[in-house]
C-alpha cells in the first residue's frame, strides 16, 4: 500500500510511459485529421467529420489531463486511446460514406477517368 496516490518504485517510469502514450495518440489524431481533411478537399463530402476531428485534437486528453497527479497517468492514457479509437471510427465512416455515395451514383461503374469531387458537376443528370 502506498501513502500517496502514485509513488514508490516504478512510478516515474509509469507516468513517463503514460505521457508518451498520450502524446503518441495525439499524433495519430493529427494524422487522422490530415487524412480526413485531404479526403474532404478531394471529394467535397463529409466535411463535418474533419471539423469534429479538429475539435477532438484541440480537446485531446494529451493536452488537458495531468499524468503527474493521482493515478500515474492512467486516465490520460485511457482517454487518449478512446479519442484515437473514436477518431479512427469517424475516418472509417467518412471513407465508407464516400465509397457508398460513389457506388450509388454509378451503379454500372464510374466512367473511365472520373475524378470524384472534381468532375462531379459534369456527370450530374
Amino acid at each position: 500500500m502506498h501513502l500517496f496516490a502514485c509513488s514508490g518504485r516504478g512510478a516515474g517510469e509509469t507516468i513517463g510511459a503514460n505521457i508518451d502514450i498520450g502524446n503518441f495518440n495525439a499524433a495519430i489524431m493529427f494524422g487522422l485529421l490530415a487524412v480526413s481533411a485531404t479526403w474532404y478537399f478531394i471529394v467535397r463530402q463529409h466535411g463535418i467529420i474533419a471539423a469534429v476531428l479538429a475539435a477532438m485534437l484541440i480537446l485531446h486528453p494529451a493536452w488537458f489531463i495531468s499524468a503527474r497527479m493521482g493515478d500515474c497517468g492512467f486516465l490520460k492514457r485511457d482517454a487518449s486511446l478512446i479519442f484515437t479509437g473514436a477518431g479512427l471510427l469517424l475516418v472509417c465512416v467518412q471513407l465508407r460514406g464516400v465509397q457508398r455515395n460513389h457506388a450509388s451514383a454509378f451503379p454500372s461503374g464510374a466512367p473511365e477517368g472520373f475524378r470524384p469531387g472534381i468532375d462531379a458537376e459534369e456527370y450530374k443528370a
